[in-house]
């Protein structure tokens, strides 16, 4: 071991959690850890005294260690420290190793992680409709994105619900990211799209009927997401669906069909957006 000082130390209890140790070996005679070592029954039975020659103690340089109970790993927590004195016997010689800083992960911080999961696909979404900028319309690439962004919009907030990790925050950024959405897809399809003129005409109140009681909620020191109704989850789905049929159907038809879902939902929002100004 003096020769080639980079050892591997493991041990386990008898529920099979285990430790192991790593690092450079680092000799010295300290008769203070030689005598704390001796208050070890098993060190003292095997050398009686701290004078014994044969009696070596040394601590680990630059230690890595990794704890494991089964069936879960535990990684490192920099914040997290624990002290260890393990001590090893073979026939010659007794060795004290002390470890600081094994670092153990907490069931708080894996919570934490799990519970930013929604918000990370909510702006794995984001960076998608951003990608569909510079995607040619109706092609593999651009169909790949979009059912992506589309996908997306449908599992972050079953993952929030189920996670409980429902928040204010996440409601904006999934807000942001619907709306974002919505503006990269009309700036992509538009040209593609030939709708009459009543058609833009019917989407442009639909625009203003759900931007207004945003503004009067705003204006009045009082901004408020758009709410997360299920007439605007069939819009969406509704509106989704449009680029995918288009060519197999007229465009006015789900066109119709999406506005007309649109329209009862801003009316909804006006309420909703109202009721929560009143109640705030």
């Amino acid at each position: 071991m003096q020769a080639n000082p980079e050892i591997q130390i493991s041990v386990a209890s008898p529920q099979y959690a285990w430790i192991r140790l790593s690092g450079t070996a680092v000799f010295e005679d300290n008769r203070a850890v030689k005598e704390d070592c001796m208050n070890n029954p098993i060190v003292k039975s095997q050398y009686q005294t701290a004078d014994n020659p044969i009696f070596e103690v040394f601590y680990l340089k630059n230690p890595h260690g990794v704890i494991a109970d089964f069936p879960e790993i535990r990684c490192m927590n920099s914040k997290e420290y624990m002290e260890t004195t393990l001590l090893w016997r073979n026939s010659r010689q007794c060795f004290s190793v002390s470890l600081c800083a094994i670092m153990v992960p907490t069931e708080r911080t894996v919570n934490r992680m799990i519970r930013q999961t929604a918000n990370l696909i909510t702006g794995s979404r984001i960076a998608a409709a951003l990608l569909l900028l510079f995607a040619t319309p109706l092609t593999g690439a651009f169909y790949v994105l979009y059912l992506w962004c589309g996908v997306s919009d449908m599992v972050d907030g079953t993952i929030a619900r189920r996670t409980h990790s429902e928040s204010r925050i996440g409601e904006r950024l999934d807000s942001a990211a619907d709306a974002l959405f919505l503006a990269v897809c009309v700036i992509r399809l538009a040209p593609e799209i030939r709708f009459p003129v009543w058609m833009w005409v019917w989407i442009s109140l639909i625009a203003v009927g759900k931007a207004v009681p945003l503004l009067w909620c705003a204006v009045r020191g009082k901004p408020q997401p758009v709410p997360h109704t299920i007439l605007n989850k069939i819009t969406g789905f509704l509106i989704f669906l449009i680029p995918l049929v288009m060519r197999t159907v007229p465009v006015i038809v789900p066109a119709s069909i999406a506005a007309a879902s649109a329209t009862a939902a801003a009316i909804q929002d006006a309420v909703v957006l109202g009721t929560r100004h009143k109640e705030g």
